[in-house]
């Protein structure tokens, strides 16, 4: 089997929830014989790599150059090719004003005009991008100039070791399970009546 290496960059200010998803992906990478060399925006680039993943460009954050010119023209003068995950098109698609409200929200809406432009500047550098949806590469390509080919919905896969069905003697309630952290853009309240105001006959009671 020929030996594969990645670079992969983080840092500090990554989620933690996109931490998981570097975990979990990088595990299963050098479980199948892929070589994956960490680096920040301290430490130096690794150039024995095939190509590099910056796997951290969630909803507000920059991807791996926008904030440092320098790093990201030294990565490309290696030749060897950059793929980024980017998990959303919010900074895009969302109102300022579900961020903010009077003169901040004009303020973020002139943030995210200058965001748009960096990341596309930089995106379409980039060999591949991947995101989590078909939904998300429809407003990726919607909101930023891409070719869509060059952008790859891979969906999130599950640890069957965390969530797995146990057998339980206790009777079962029925639940409306929404995973997020709780603010106005993830949209729970919109979630819930939406439910009440389905009309369907015998609509099960949700805790």
């Amino acid at each position: 089997m020929t030996k594969f290496n990645i670079g992969v960059f983080t840092n500090r200010k990554t989620p933690t929830s996109v931490w998981v998803y570097i975990r979990h992906i990088t595990l299963y990478l050098e479980q199948n014989g892929v070589k994956c060399f960490f680096f920040n925006e301290e430490s130096e680039i690794p150039f024995n790599v095939d190509l590099f993943w910056d796997p951290r460009a969630a909803g507000g954050d920059q991807p791996f150059g926008c904030m440092k010119p320098n790093r990201y023209k030294r990565m490309k003068e290696t030749n060897i090719p950059v793929i980024i995950t980017q998990h959303s098109a919010m900074d895009f698609s969302v109102p300022p004003k579900e961020y903010y409200r009077s003169f901040r929200a004009f303020i973020g809406g002139k943030r995210i005009n200058i965001l748009r432009y960096c990341k596309w500047f930089f995106f379409r550098n980039y060999k591949k991008i991947i995101t989590v949806s078909e939904y998300a590469k429809y407003e990726i390509t919607k909101y930023l100039p891409i070719d869509k080919t060059g952008v790859v919905a891979i969906y999130h896969g599950v640890d069957h070791n965390t969530f797995n069905v146990q057998p339980s003697k206790y009777k079962k309630d029925n639940y409306f399970l929404h995973v997020s952290s709780y603010q106005p853009v993830k949209n729970v309240n919109r979630i819930i009546e939406a439910y009440r105001n389905l009309s369907i006959i015998k609509k099960p009671k949700l805790k």
